[in-house]
């Protein structure tokens, strides 16, 4: 019964090595993933007016005008 016993004990040491391995690689790969930061526009302070962009390519005036000769007179 001796050869059972120290199978048994051969297959948990196998076991316990495998998890160990495969958490050695793991951690290995998440150390070689870099880090690539970016940049991120401030966000608007309180109390503070925030500058909207200019975003207006024609004067109000010339919008409605063009809008007014979209649709034919009757």
């Amino acid at each position: 019964m001796g050869g059972v016993s120290d199978f048994v004990a051969a297959l948990a040491v196998l076991g316990v090595m495998k998890v160990r391995e495969a958490l050695e690689e793991d951690r290995k790969s998440r150390q070689a993933e870099a880090f690539v930061p970016f940049n991120l526009p401030p966000l608007p302070q309180r109390g503070r007016p925030t500058r909207q962009p200019a975003t207006e390519a024609e004067p109000h005036g010339a919008i409605d005008m063009s809008a007014s000769h979209a649709w034919p007179n009757p």
